[in-house]
């Protein structure tokens, strides 16, 4: 008598399958966690202008000196996504903005380009210059969209280099 081959459960596997296929698929995923990811660091301008952007904050230096055309901001990062690993948005709410009606509204900083050492940026900006900000999260993730870029980005700075 020969040994017995073990006998395998279509149910069982099938099952097994079908959880291996949504682990792979859930930690695929861009959760909008913490982590901003190789977009975090400072990254300067050749004007020097320049951002920092951790796991949580936001900020932008214009580098005028001049009050009247400052732009300089910061903000607390509420959520992020990433379209591919060179090319996403930053949901953020302005807690030190440049103007003071967009204390606590939200706005998106698109990237793209990215590599190690450059990427380009761009505030969501309307077609008038002005800063088309909106109350709440859900509202910025709506208005705010890869589909959309083109209607919020008219230039994009940089490239920037990442100190």
């Amino acid at each position: 008598m020969g040994t017995k081959k073990p006998r395998i459960n279509p149910r069982t596997a099938g099952f097994s399958l079908v959880l291996g296929a949504l682990v792979f698929l859930a930690a695929s995923c861009d959760t909008g966690s913490d982590d901003t990811g190789p977009i975090t660091g400072t990254w300067l301008a050749s004007f020097g202008d320049n951002y920092t952007i951790t796991a949580s904050t936001i900020s932008y230096d214009d580098n005028y000196d001049d009050p009247e055309y400052e732009m300089s901001f910061t903000g607390i990062i509420e959520d992020h996504t990433a379209f591919t690993q060179s090319a996403g948005i930053i949901y953020f709410k302005y807690t030190v903005p440049n103007e003071t009606d967009l204390l606590n509204k939200y706005n998106a900083l698109y990237w793209k380009s990215l590599t190690s050492s450059t990427v380009e940026l761009s505030i969501a900006t309307s077609a008038d210059y002005s800063n088309p900000a909106v109350a709440t999260l859900e509202e910025a993730k709506t208005k705010f969209t890869l589909n959309n870029t083109g209607d919020w980005v008219t230039i994009w700075g940089g490239p920037y280099t990442k100190q």
